[in-house]
């Protein structure tokens, strides 16, 4: 067994959901790693709940789109002081301000693992259409909206109800042009945030969890349906299916793109009712939210991925069993008056974990 001590940001995510919590879940699954310390990355104060054991121990920063070069030297104490291995970030806005970290820490002599995450074409929706449409790969028309006044001039060619996402991991599903409009200004308020609109298409949906190898060949996948949908196409509730032509269209789009990456790729697709024709919504280098659903379908791909970055032996052949189903629950609280209105005028209630 390895004993790692493990950094994980996300777990205090409230803007989008992450695969933080699954992903730490998954290791503590594991037979090889389960051992392993468990480190949480925190933007704000009192947000983490322990659940399960998990986290081993929260650590304050400060956020990198606020001041990067704090964010770099406080990052350097912790990975010093707690002996950090590995550090993997699962938040969108992240993914530059890691990969400048890294190469800070190797500026610095500071020994610490932080996998190159492989953005390229994956990172923005609206590449990823223009690379789709390149290898006649399915996908929905993608418009990038940087003001009002474009958004007025490209409404010509919208066909509602349009698809609302940004770099943050926002999405909406918007049915009118006010609605795309109210939105737009409300995201135009984060720094260097993009946003996007995808036409939006209705039907059943897939999310395919793969891993790609040393020479970016596919060792491991797991397909999992969508089978209770809440607003704006979030799912409720996904089960482990074979698919074979799904992995056979995943293997087809991966020769196309020619990635040259190792690690976690996140795919999503949507399968047209009455065309038949299977589109895809979505591919981003990292792990999905719900990730650690294939470990309870005796598919650890999050252990698999840890064998790869510190060059552990391991057998090639990963299977899933299909019908393991994940549902999302909610909890009802009783809060004072006092969280009432922090909840009102914040959007969010902070609170000491009990």
């Amino acid at each position: 067994m390895k004993n790692l001590n493990i950094a994980l940001t996300g777990l205090d995510a409230h803007y989008e959901q992450t695969s933080a919590r699954h992903i730490a879940q998954s290791i503590k699954a594991s037979s090889r790693y389960g051992k392993s310390k468990i480190i949480a990355l925190n933007y704000a104060l009192n947000t983490i709940h322990r659940i399960d054991g998990i986290p081993d121990k929260s650590v304050l920063i400060t956020s990198p789109d606020i001041d990067e070069n704090i964010f770099q030297e406080e990052m350097s104490r912790i990975i010093v002081n707690e002996g950090i291995d590995l550090i993997l970030p699962t938040s969108c806005f992240e993914i530059p301000y890691f990969e400048n970290l890294r190469k800070y820490c190797e500026d610095k002599k500071i020994s610490v693992h932080i996998p190159c995450i492989y953005e390229n074409y994956l990172s923005d929706p609206l590449k990823l259409y223009r690379l789709c449409y390149k290898h006649k790969i399915p996908c929905p028309q993608t418009f990038q909206i940087h003001n009002e006044w474009e958004l007025r001039n490209l409404s010509f060619y919208f066909s509602y109800p349009m698809l609302l996402t940004d770099s943050r991991g926002y999405r909406k599903i918007c049915y009118s042009f006010d609605e795309i409009a109210v939105n737009l200004r409300h995201l135009k308020q984060y720094k260097n945030n993009s946003v996007f609109l995808q036409y939006h298409i209705a039907g059943e949906t897939y999310q395919a969890a793969v891993l790609l190898d040393q020479s970016s060949l596919m060792i491991g996948n797991v397909v999992a349906k969508d089978i209770i949908m809440a607003e704006d196409d979030h799912p409720w509730a996904a089960m482990t299916v074979t698919f074979p032509y799904l992995k056979k269209l995943i293997e087809d789009i991966l020769f196309r793109m020619a990635l040259h990456y190792t690690g976690p790729l996140e795919m999503t697709f949507k399968k047209n009712l009455t065309s038949q024709q299977i589109y895809l919504m979505e591919a981003k280098c990292r792990f999905p939210c719900w990730i650690h659903l294939a470990t309870r379908a005796e598919c650890n791909l999050a252990e698999r991925y840890l064998d790869i970055l510190f060059q552990e032996k391991f057998d090639p052949e990963m299977y899933y069993r299909p019908g393991v189903i994940m549902v999302r629950n909610m909890q009802d609280n009783v809060y004072s008056n006092k969280l009432l209105a922090q909840l009102l005028t914040k959007g969010e209630i902070y609170y000491e974990a009990l």
